[in-house]
């Protein structure tokens, strides 16, 4: 009860709890309720802190070990870093599906919502008309300016031109002058025409945060 209340819950054991086993299904239960939620990964990294364990018989790399074999269907595992332990995805360099690229928007700014912490599911509640989602994969090596080209002509089915348009594309979500002078600049140094493979440079790119998931 004192552990989950630490992460804003107010729970208190009902008298029912008090039955032998009852404890461990409160427990679960509640850790169900979790599942899928912001607070997950917070409360799992919590759980395997080696001084909850300071004092004790428990052995925290078996802990670890045992969760690592079920987070393992999922892509993820438990990682020393440091004097603590953080969850990674596993192949994160490995031609992964990239679920949290959204970027550019010409109008209004997206609303994302976490549906999913250990997946990383994320989904744009509002406003996702004005922004580009990238749902393509990604190596080792990153992504390209024809790359992008090509994943976004075929998504919006445009099929001439696609190199201007696409510039002028990601030109439109450019919020200030120096933006658009760097971009620019960057894009005349850096031609397409002769660099097949240079960096794309992603403008107004969005990250996740939790007030609309919490509303």
């Amino acid at each position: 009860m004192e552990f989950f209340n630490q992460f804003g819950f107010q729970h208190t054991y009902p008298d029912s709890v008090n039955v032998s086993g009852s404890r461990a299904n409160y427990t679960r239960d509640v850790i169900l309720d979790l599942n899928g939620s912001t607070k997950l990964d917070q409360v799992i990294q919590t759980a395997i802190h080696p001084r909850n364990y300071l004092g004790t018989q428990v052995n925290v790399t078996d802990v670890v070990e045992s969760l690592n074999e079920y987070l393992n269907y999922d892509g993820y595992e438990i990682i020393r870093d440091g004097a603590i332990y953080s969850i990674k995805y596993k192949n994160e360099n490995q031609g992964r599906i990239i679920k949290n690229l959204i970027f550019a928007a010409d109008g209004p700014k997206p609303e994302i919502v976490l549906v999913d912490t250990l997946q990383y599911e994320i989904d744009v509640v509002s406003n996702s008309e004005y922004v580009l989602i990238f749902d393509g994969t990604i190596s080792g090596d990153g992504l390209s300016w024809n790359q992008m080209v090509n994943w976004w002509s075929t998504k919006y089915e445009v099929t001439s031109n696609k190199h201007v348009l696409f510039y002028q594309r990601l030109y439109r979500s450019l919020g200030s002058n120096a933006e658009r002078l760097f971009f620019q600049t960057y894009y005349e140094f850096f031609n397409h025409n002769l660099f097949a493979d240079v960096p794309i440079l992603i403008p107004q790119v969005y990250l996740h945060y939790d007030p609309y998931t919490l509303s």
